[in-house]
């Protein structure tokens, strides 16, 4: 038996980076400032509960207000909630 194994990279992580920019795929959005941004109910209601709760009183596609933030702050949150620190 082999002492090595080759083990292919895990493109898990990639592939729900993609899935986090795919506006078309989303099924909620947040306005931050002046920036829309797609997101998906199921990984927020995963990984960020309170998130979430905002997605839970509204409808599918709909848009939900984020203040007292940048854009770039919130895409970073995002990304690490992805899967990936920024």
């Amino acid at each position: 038996e082999p002492s090595h194994y080759h083990v292919p990279s895990n493109s898990f992580v990639t592939n729900m980076l993609k899935l986090l920019e795919n506006e078309e795929d989303a099924d909620v959005f947040f306005k931050v400032k002046r920036t829309k941004v797609p997101a998906h109910k199921l990984i927020l209601k995963m990984n960020a509960p309170i998130l979430f709760g905002f997605c839970d009183r509204n409808d599918k596609g709909s848009t939900i207000a984020i203040t007292n933030t940048a854009p770039t702050i919130f895409r970073i949150i995002l990304r690490y909630l992805w899967g990936r620190c920024p």
